[in-house]
């Protein structure tokens, strides 16, 4: 049977509410790894998660730095992945556990996410090892990352979780699609398709494979691009110039949709 790992990202909360929410694992991000006796360098690229989200994205738990001897905190309410990487949120019961461990993420004491997953597929790039597959086995709040350049976006209210619950539906419906007739799955990554719909992309296809990236139709796919292109390694992708005009993209976008971002030097 193989080991279950661990893996950690940084993690920022502001707003109000009991739904954490964020990016808990990053694409193309590389990272030293130290566990089992050995170090290496590890990456997840994208589309690791897909049939684990397909299969068992409602039952993701969260606990406190991976404690199976104590209940979970909360449970995932929303799990999918974009480009940069697999996003989540989670309901924080109303315990004492989950307050305290909630005032922690406001107070930004605590500041990463953790997934505790078995690795199921994985290729060797060179001296790094691509994790290709995984099975998710649950989530953390912990207090340092493993990997960085993964931003959660904050605590959001019941309110507005209510409000994304169709978006949220329609994620679902789509990784459930994708895990029962991939050769569907392979058409739509396709790059010469469009892998969000015919929406606005803030790349219209700057990379070598010619494919859309970073959609700005709505306002959380505004904030996510903005945090997925600031990351370096998303970044590096681009020339100076493609970088200034999907910044520029994404910029109208949130002034648009009425979208309030930060730029680096805040």
């Amino acid at each position: 049977m193989s080991e279950t790992l661990f893996r950690s990202t940084e993690l920022r909360a502001d707003g109000t509410g009991r739904t954490v929410f964020g990016t808990v694992v990053p694409y193309g991000v590389e990272a030293e790894i130290h566990e089992l006796g050995r170090s290496y360098r590890e990456r997840f690229a994208p589309g690791a998660f897909q049939r684990s989200i397909a299969e068992r994205g409602d039952k993701v738990r969260l606990l406190v730095s991976h404690d199976r001897g104590k209940l979970p905190i909360g449970k995932a309410v929303d799990l999918y992945e974009q480009p940069g990487g697999l996003h989540a949120s989670f309901a924080i019961a109303n315990t004492r556990d989950g307050n305290d461990a909630l005032e922690l993420v406001r107070s930004g004491v605590v500041s990463a996410f953790s997934i505790g997953f078995r690795a199921v597929r994985s290729r060797q790039d060179g001296e790094v090892t691509v994790r290709t597959e995984c099975a998710l086995m649950e989530c953390s709040l912990v207090g340092f990352p493993a990997y960085d350049g993964a931003v959660v976006g904050g605590v959001r209210s019941e309110q507005i979780r209510h409000r994304l619950s169709v978006d949220v539906a329609s994620r679902r419906l789509d990784l459930l699609i994708r895990s029962a007739w991939p050769d569907l799955a392979v058409r739509a990554d396709d790059p010469k398709e469009k892998p969000y719909g015919d929406v606005e992309y803030a790349d219209p296809g700057y990379q070598d494979d010619g494919k859309k990236r970073y959609p700005i139709d709505t306002k959380e796919h505004v904030k996510a691009a903005w945090s997925y292109i600031h990351q370096k390694a998303n970044a590096a992708k681009y020339t100076a110039e493609e970088l200034a005009k999907i910044e520029a993209r994404i910029v109208a976008a949130a002034k648009k949709l009425g979208v309030e971002i930060q730029s680096e030097s805040e």
